[in-house]
C-alpha cells in the first residue's frame, strides 16, 4: 500500500502505514503529523527516531522505529481503542495511556520481544486523547497504528 491512511470498510479502521513517507531521522524534541494523529519523540529522549524500510507482514513497507526514547501519539480526535503492530523489542516497551485531561488512565508493559511481529492493543470505555510509547534499548519497529471509529452518539 502506498497511501498514508487506509480505511478497511468491513471493519471501518483507519490505519496509519507510514508507507508514503520519505526515511528520515527524527531529532528529540522534532516529530510529524499525519491526517489522524501528531507523532513527537520527547526531549529527553537519548537518540533520534527514524522512518525506515523494512519487510514483513504486518510491519512492512515503512515503518516507525523507536530507539532509547520516548514516542507520543496525539490523537486529532479522542479514541476508545487503538493498536499497532511491532517487531524487535529487545527489552519490550511501556505504553501510557492518558485521557482527554491528560491524566494517566493505563501503563501497560509489553516484556521482552525478539524476533517475530506482534500485535498490541489497548480498549478502555474512557476517551483517549494521547499515547507515550518508550524504549529504553535498541530500536523496536512501529507500523499498521489501527484506531477504530468513536461512535457518534446522537
Amino acid at each position: 500500500m502506498t497511501a498514508q491512511l487506509s480505511s478497511n470498510s468491513a471493519a471501518s479502521v483507519n490505519t496509519e502505514n507510514f508507507n508514503d513517507m520519505e526515511k528520515k531521522d527524527y531529532q528529540p524534541g522534532e516529530g510529524f503529523d499525519r491526517r489522524l494523529m501528531t507523532f513527537s519523540l520527547s526531549e529527553n529522549s537519548s537518540t533520534h527516531m527514524s522512518i525506515v524500510s523494512t519487510t514483513g507482514s504486518n510491519v512492512e513497507g515503512k515503518a516507525l522505529a523507536l530507539r532509547n526514547g520516548t514516542l507520543q501519539i496525539k490523537f486529532q480526535e479522542p479514541r476508545l481503542s487503538f493498536g499497532f503492530w511491532f517487531t524487535n523489542a529487545p527489552a519490550g516497551f511501556k505504553v501510557r495511556v492518558f485521557d482527554v485531561d491528560n491524566t494517566v488512565i493505563a501503563e501497560v508493559t509489553e516484556p521482552n520481544h525478539g524476533g517475530g511481529e506482534k500485535e498490541f492493543k489497548y480498549q478502555t470505555t474512557q476517551k483517549i486523547k494521547k499515547i507515550q510509547i518508550t524504549n529504553t534499548a535498541d530500536s523496536v519497529l512501529i507500523d499498521s497504528i489501527q484506531l477504530p471509529p468513536v461512535k457518534q452518539h446522537h
